[in-house]
């Protein structure tokens, strides 16, 4: 049998070394970045929650529970029913194995940027109560968690762990901001 060896043109080998090259370069940033699993479409609510989350570490640790869980939040602008500022929507879908939910916020209620995250924060309390219990899977069952759990008046609930944690992660933020000046 004989081989027949061709070689490259010089340019066909020098567009192969900067696509290989460029590959390589790009490689490690692509790895080291990761989704996360608290989202929003709105980027200014991305990038505070993002900002939020260096300066308060109990937001830290609420976004790491997130993390670690099998669900995937989204705190996304709206109007929440009852006129509050924020809530966790009675809703949930479940993909395979993760867990949906949504967090609204109305930006326009809240007078500042803290008061917006201590918000997100008591709302993602909220989240990891019911990402707690494996068997919600759906609004059902997010409903009826809390009407076991947590009742207060027809379809409004509320734990004292969250009002404690949205008020922590507003107090750190606030004090953080404070020393900054």
């Amino acid at each position: 049998m004989t081989v027949h060896r061709r070689s490259l043109s010089p340019i066909v080998c020098a567009a192969l070394a900067a696509t290989i090259t460029t590959f390589l370069l790009a490689r490690p940033a692509a790895a080291a970045e990761t989704v996360s699993r608290v989202r929003s479409s709105d980027r200014s609510i991305a990038d505070l929650i993002e900002q939020a989350a260096k300066h308060s570490p109990t937001l830290t640790r609420l976004v790491a529970a997130v993390e670690v869980s099998d669900g995937i939040v989204y705190v996304e602008p709206g109007r929440c029913p009852q006129g509050v500022a924020a809530c966790l929507k009675l809703w949930m879908v479940t993909s395979g194995s993760t867990r949906f939910m949504r967090i609204i916020v109305d930006r326009r209620r809240l007078a500042s940027d803290w008061r917006l995250m201590g918000a997100v924060g008591h709302e993602l309390q909220h989240v990891i109560e019911v990402l707690s219990d494996r068997f919600v899977t759906d609004g059902n069952g997010v409903y009826f968690f809390y009407r076991r759990y947590a009742p207060t008046d027809a379809d409004r609930f509320e734990t004292k762990a969250a009002i404690r944690t949205g008020d922590a992660v507003e107090d750190e933020l606030r004090s953080w901001r404070a020393d900054t000046r």
